[in-house]
């Protein structure tokens, strides 16, 4: 934590600058800005906009996403100090993929024609040309 958020945290009752019990973690949004020096808040806050791209970009109106941000704080005491190490974890909404149809045939392959539908030909009607010409 720097110089300036710690007199912040001061300011507002969180850490104790002086006198008795100076320098302690009284808030949790405090604790979270000191561990690794800042750093794991700072990823933390980087991971939240991702997230919320990520479901702006999944969802449309009418249309329910989810995702989740994790974190996961673990204390270890050796009878002196506290350690205190933070994971994050984040699951962000898949992006939604199309279908395509197909039917199957009798050798047992995927086919885009469907087996009971004629072929129509397609002639070209082009303003200027010589009788139809088949094209398909």
């Amino acid at each position: 934590m720097t110089e300036e958020q710690t007199a912040e945290a001061a300011s507002k009752g969180a850490i104790r600058k002086e006198g008795a019990g100076a320098h302690e973690v009284r808030s949790f949004a405090t604790l979270i800005t000191m561990i690794e020096d800042g750093r794991l808040h700072h990823e933390l806050c980087g991971e939240l906009r991702e997230l919320i791209e990520a479901l702006r970009h999944a969802g449309s109106v009418g249309t329910k996403v989810k995702g989740r941000l994790n974190l996961a704080l673990n204390f270890t005491f050796d009878g002196e100090t506290m350690t205190v190490a933070g994971e994050m974890k984040s699951a962000k909404p898949k992006a939604p993929r199309g279908s395509s149809v197909f039917w199957t045939t009798e050798d047992n392959v995927l086919s885009t024609r469907h087996p009971r539908q004629m072929d129509l030909p397609i002639y070209d009607a082009t303003p200027g040309a010589r009788g139809p010409t088949r094209i398909a």
